[in-house]
Parts: C-alpha cells; structure tokens; sequence
C-alpha cells in the first residue's frame, strides 16, 4: 500500500490500455508497475520501485493528449464516488508578460489572487493586473 497513487485524466475519457501506453511513455518508470481500473475514470497504479513512486507524485504537472492527469497518493479515505478533484494544481500562463517583471514578488501575488491550487468548483480568474495592465491568464489543461 505503500507505492500506490490514484490517477484521473480530466476532460478525456481513454481506454485503459491506451493510458498504460501513455503514462509509460510519460514516466519511464526503472521498475515494474501496474495499473487498475476503477470506478469513475478512475485508475490506481501500483509501483515496485520506490523512485518510480515517488518522482511521479512529484514531479509533474503530467499531461496526456493535452489534458491534465490527476495523481494523488492514494490513502484510506480515498472514494470512487466523487467524480472529479476538487482542487488541482495547473501551470498558469501570461502570454506576452515581459521578461521584466518575472520575479518571485510577481509569482506570490499571482498565487494570492488565483491560488496555490485551482479549485475546480469555482470560476477560473480569466485575469489579473499587473502595474495597472489587464493580463489574460491561460490554464494549461483546462478547458
């Protein structure tokens, strides 16, 4: 129970050899693992390796066609029955930002406007200001 993870891809439904093939690619895992369908597009995936396990939770964000592939490490409280997540963690985009204002006071007070985590139950902030321009945001992943 130690090297499990639950996985989700939002906004795709794939079949669970297609997502095998996909997160393998992805991950490149030294180890052996396997994958097992759940409930609700719902998968959890049991690793070997210790490194495997922990470099997947870590590393990231993971995409697949696209979209964003939920992993969380799986725990006791863990339910099939919701749906989808209700907070992720998204990589915002602010096309056209110059160069000149990326700095670590710019990225905290994106995170204070928008958050750490997207809460998926509440409308995404489609913009912020920033020395008084109005700048679009870009979800990655997120339709």
């Amino acid at each position: 129970m130690r090297r499990l993870i639950i996985v989700q891809l939002l906004g795709r439904k794939n079949g669970y050899k297609t997502l095998m093939d996909r997160i393998n690619q992805l991950w490149k895992p030294k180890g052996q693992f396997q994958v097992v369908d759940l409930d609700n597009d719902y998968y959890i995936v049991m690793f070997t390796n210790e490194d495997d396990y922990i470099r997947v939770l870590m590393d990231g964000p993971w995409m697949v066609y696209g979209n964003y592939l939920i992993v969380q490490p799986w725990s006791r409280t863990f339910s099939t029955a919701e749906m989808f997540p209700l907070q992720v963690i998204v990589w915002v985009r602010i096309p056209k930002l110059p160069y000149r204002y990326y700095s670590k006071a710019l990225f905290r007070y994106i995170a204070a406007v928008i958050g750490k985590v997207v809460n998926l139950n509440k409308p995404l902030i489609p913009s912020i200001r920033i020395d008084g321009v109005v700048r679009q945001l870009e979800y990655e992943g997120l339709q």
